[in-house]
């Protein structure tokens, strides 16, 4: 990620496709799922579609893409 900008992060081909940072959204709010139900057995409210919603508003910087 270090090597990538803010546009370059946020890019996506078409209107069908995610960028690079929905995508780590996605696997951060995955991983944060998976840790506290199966491994902590804790309740885990995740709103899988507002991880695909914010287009174009994430950094580069990791502290802005994990959840």
């Amino acid at each position: 990620m270090d090597q990538l900008s803010d546009e370059q992060v946020n890019w996506r081909p078409n209107d069908s496709s995610n960028s690079i940072a929905n995508l780590m959204v996605h696997i951060s709010g995955n991983i944060n799922e998976r840790i506290s139900k199966g491994i902590n057995n804790k309740d885990f409210i995740r709103n899988r579609d507002e991880e695909f919603e914010e287009l174009n508003n994430l950094s580069a910087s990791p502290a802005m893409i994990s959840c």
